[in-house]
């Protein structure tokens, strides 16, 4: 990793990093794994109060950069991405992990198709599995065929900002571009939204590459909390934004936290079996009723897929 002073770097890897002991080692390791070696690995430590500091510190190639307080990830990556001295920069979040050849695909992609952010299809894998139990893409029966362009109208099929991106450092410096750190929720999508309102060139593989840990504890209740967070963030976030197709995405993102609320309700009362609400609702609300069963037989398909993988726990759910 080690360059001539006036030799410009290829890529810089940012790591954002909180209580990540159990994981940082993996995610550096599959970083450090790359068939296209990074010219420097950047680990930022947002105030850790476990051996996430430490476990970085192992490897003499990672430069460890640490928060005095806990500032959220948004001002992590930051952080990381004014330090990044590469003419590309790849997020990696530290309980994730890369397929090896990862790097050179996105890299060559992006180079080919002269865009400014890159990202992939990922997958989805639980901890304490060893296998994934489907895609991002899969999950949405979204459908990609081979690597291309994106534009705020496909932002509308698909929200593309729950991948993880390469990004172009010129690109994000001629705009002033940084994560708004004002935001808990929603700071992916504001991100990618203002680049595009930027002009930047969004390249997306259907491909996965990029391994995307589902942390155990996801129950519903944090769940509805999650959707109910980012619906608050939603005017925020609106702030960040000037053009009417980036926020006619962001108002499909509200669609969408409203129906998962609305979802999680309805499955609410089947599971407390409370039947002449559940018709009285589907009465006044025929739509948000076929939206329901809709929605439940996806779940019970992803509940397949994840006994296939070998995950599946009903104290998960």
């Amino acid at each position: 990793m080690n360059q001539e002073p006036n030799q410009e770097w290829l890529v810089s890897v940012v790591i954002p990093a909180y209580n990540a002991a159990p994981f940082i080692s993996r995610a550096i390791s599959s970083a450090l794994s790359q068939t296209v070696a990074p010219d420097e690995i950047i680990v930022v430590d947002d105030a850790s109060t476990d051996q996430t500091v430490q476990r970085a510190h192992v490897f003499d190639r990672v430069r460890v950069l640490s928060q005095t307080r806990n500032q959220g990830p948004s001002a992590a990556r930051n952080r990381g991405i004014r330090a990044a001295r590469g003419r590309w920069i790849a997020l990696l979040d530290a309980d994730d992990w890369w397929d090896a050849a990862r790097l050179e695909v996105l890299i060559g992609m992006a180079e080919r198709l002269d865009a400014d952010l890159a990202a992939d299809d990922l997958w989805y894998i639980d901890e304490n599995q060893e296998r994934p139990w489907t895609t991002a893409f899969r999950e949405k029966g979204y459908h990609l065929h081979g690597p291309r362009i994106v534009g705020f109208e496909d932002f509308q099929e698909f929200n593309f900002a729950q991948l993880q991106f390469l990004l172009r450092r010129q690109f994000l410096e001629t705009h002033h571009l940084l994560f708004p750190e004002r935001l808990r929720y929603l700071e992916h999508l504001t991100f990618v939204l203002a680049c595009l309102e930027a002009g930047a060139r969004v390249a997306i593989s259907p491909n996965p590459q990029y391994y995307y840990l589902g942390r155990t504890g996801s129950m519903t209740r944090l769940r509805e909390e999650a959707f109910r967070e980012r619906l608050k963030a939603v005017p925020r976030a609106s702030r960040f934004l000037r053009t009417p197709e980036a926020r006619i995405v962001l108002d499909l993102a509200q669609r969408d936290f409203e129906r998962a609320l609305e979802f999680l309700r309805w499955r609410s009362l089947v599971k407390q079996r409370r039947f002449l609400l559940l018709l009285g609702n589907l009465a006044k609300e025929p739509a948000a009723g076929v939206r329901f069963a809709a929605t439940a037989g996806r779940s019970l398909r992803h509940r397949w897929w994840k006994v296939r993988a070998g995950r599946f726990s009903p104290g998960n759910e």
